[in-house]
């Protein structure tokens, strides 16, 4: 009888240690495709060795399994898993990591408003690094928003009060010239007295020629037809065509201007980035 309560004691601490190497291996094969960059295999691995896991190691494979969504793009599966790890995880120093890394999905995703509401909420303990990231995505999603002030304030949080050389490459950067220009409705409004002037202003010497030779050559058939002809001849043959022309034009100058803009803004934000992390 004792002999029989030995023998099951060894076979289920036998069978414990088998699932737990088949954890232990299944994770490290996620992580070998993790490496590789084929995040979608890496998430199947994770997932599967979620299923045999122990309570302890659910929150770190729930935040495997959210880093293999953010890098495959699927940010909302992401922010979903890190929730989860978030919820699940018993240490503060990680615990704070996966609500990092929910929130960058987020920002990842536009959701620049919930991204701040769950750093302002948040109520654990931050390491200096950690510190360093939640000024910088606090910073990101104001910026994201275009409250440019309150993303300069906390952008330079994330640079240490003696490094002077970048918080002054920083400050810099926040300059209207690099934040609100080109103007979109200046653009439109020089593209109504001229036409093709608001795109030249956006700096788009194509479109800006474009415009001009159009609208010009438009304006010449419709002074041309009505001298040689008619008025109501030129009126009806055409005016339309120009008139559908000059109106586009200047439409157009703004919606290049707000897409220039805010491709000069990602680019400001690009070399704000890597002030912030160089070495």
């Amino acid at each position: 009888m004792r002999l029989k309560r030995f023998l099951s004691i060894i076979y289920s601490l036998a069978g414990l240690w088998a699932v737990a190497q088949t954890v232990t291996q299944t994770v490290q094969i996620g992580d070998t495709f993790m490496q590789r960059g084929e995040y979608v295999s890496a998430y199947k691995y994770y997932q599967r060795a979620s299923f045999f896991a122990g309570k302890e190691q659910i929150p770190g494979l729930y935040g495997k399994m959210g880093d293999a969504s953010f890098m495959a793009g699927k940010y909302d599966e992401a922010i979903g898993h890190y929730n989860k790890a978030q919820g699940l995880e018993q240490n503060d120093s990680l615990r704070t990591e996966w609500m990092l890394k929910k929130v960058t999905s987020l920002a990842f995703r536009g959701r620049y408003k919930m991204a701040l509401l769950e750093m302002l909420t948040y109520r654990g303990r931050f390491t200096p690094d950690q510190q360093k990231a939640a000024y910088y995505l606090k910073g990101l999603c104001y910026f994201g928003q275009n409250q440019f002030d309150r993303a300069k304030q906390n952008l330079l949080r994330a640079v240490p009060a003696g490094d002077s050389i970048r918080r002054q490459q920083i400050e810099r950067l926040f300059s209207k010239k690099n934040l609100y220009r080109p103007n979109p409705k200046t653009a439109k409004w020089l593209s109504v007295f001229v036409p093709g002037l608001g795109q030249l202003y956006a700096g788009d010497l194509k479109n800006a020629a474009n415009s001009f030779i159009l609208n010009g050559l438009l304006a010449y058939l419709l002074i041309r037809d009505s001298v040689t002809y008619s008025f109501w001849d030129g009126f009806v043959g055409i005016f339309p065509w120009l008139q559908r022309y000059y109106t586009g034009g200047y439409q157009r100058a703004e919606k290049i201007a707000r897409k220039k803009r805010k491709e000069k803004r990602g680019r400001v934000f690009q070399k704000i980035h890597t002030i912030i992390f160089a070495p």
